[in-house]
This record gives structure tokens, sequence and C-alpha cells, in this order.
């Protein structure tokens, strides 16, 4: 089957000019059909990147945060197992050690070594989960470096102390004891 345009050529009733015009005509609007339909489209397309740019900017901001919180309390664990795994045992004594924490005087029950030792900056007390714990200098020193609110108290060791300690360690006799009945 012929189409339109051929049929009204061989009647007669059109020129080839004008069927070929004809057809330009009807081209031209199918082109513009096409490109209402993709302006439009990218319109919509464009909203909806929109739409996803926006979502992916607030998963983002979501994730991060999660990311903040994990690594937050982690932290908060790695201080937790450090303070217990590092704990003096065996600390409850007959003398009550006062101190502030958070504008509270809180007291521990320690022996008299450990008074001396706490006041001479040798040991610090830390805080996890609400309870208090003696450990050595050291560790709070490094609990320091991770989370500062874990140490509660630690004082700084004069230069006495310091030298006292110093001498401890380099005495390589220091653990002999000298017995009394010894005749010279």
């Amino acid at each position: 089957m012929s189409s339109l345009a051929d049929q009204l050529l061989k009647s007669g009733l059109v020129s080839k000019q004008a069927a070929r015009n004809a057809q330009s005509e009807k081209r031209k609007k199918n082109k513009q059909k096409k490109k209402k339909g993709t302006i439009e489209k990218t319109e919509v397309q464009l909203e909806v990147e929109k739409a996803a740019l926006e979502q992916k900017l607030k998963d983002d901001a979501l994730n991060e945060q999660k990311r903040v919180a994990a690594a937050a309390k982690e932290q908060q664990e790695r201080v937790k197992q450090i303070i217990l795994r590092n704990a003096l045992k065996d600390t409850e004594g007959e003398i009550e050690y006062k101190f502030t924490f958070e504008n509270v005087i809180k007291k521990l029950w320690v022996t008299p070594k450990l008074q001396q030792d706490l006041i001479k900056g040798l040991l610090a007390v830390v805080t996890v989960d609400e309870r208090f714990y003696i450990v050595l200098d050291q560790v709070a020193q490094r609990l320091n470096t991770i989370d500062k609110s874990a140490v509660v108290l630690l004082h700084e060791k004069s230069a006495a102390t310091q030298a006292q300690i110093d001498e401890e360690v380099d005495d390589p006799y220091a653990g002999y004891e000298i017995p009394d009945d010894l005749m010279w």
C-alpha cells in the first residue's frame, strides 16, 4: 500500500515539490515533539537527580555521624580495657583518701602505702563506668593522651620524689635486707 502522498501525486492533485514540503514539515513537527518530550524528560530527570543527590548527602552525613559515634565508643572501650587491665588489686584499706570529681568530694579507702604513693604522684585515680580505680602514673599519663576525662587525680612528681625513685632503681642491693645478727 502506498502512502497518501504517493496517491495524491499519482492523481495529480499535488506536485512533487508540495509533497516534499509536506514530508519535511511532518519530520520537523515530529522532531519538535521529540524535543519537547526530551526537554520535559530532562527536567524530570534533573529533579530526580537533585532528589538523589540530596538523599546521598543526607546518607553521607548520617554515615559520618555513625562513624564518629563508633569511633567514640571504640575509644571508650579501649580506655575501659586499659583501666581494668592495669588497675591495682586489693586497694581497700583503713585510711580515707579524699579527692574532687566533677566539683564533688569523693573518697576512697586505701592503705597508708597507697596514700603516700598517691600523694607523691606515683599512683593516680581514674574512673570508668562511674567507678574509681587506682593505677600507676605511667598508665594515667597514657590515658591522658587518649581521654583526659578518664584521669581524675594525678599529682605531679616532685624533684625529691623523682630522685628517690631513681635511687631505688639504681641500687642493685635494694632488694636485699641486712640481717640483724650480722657480726662484723
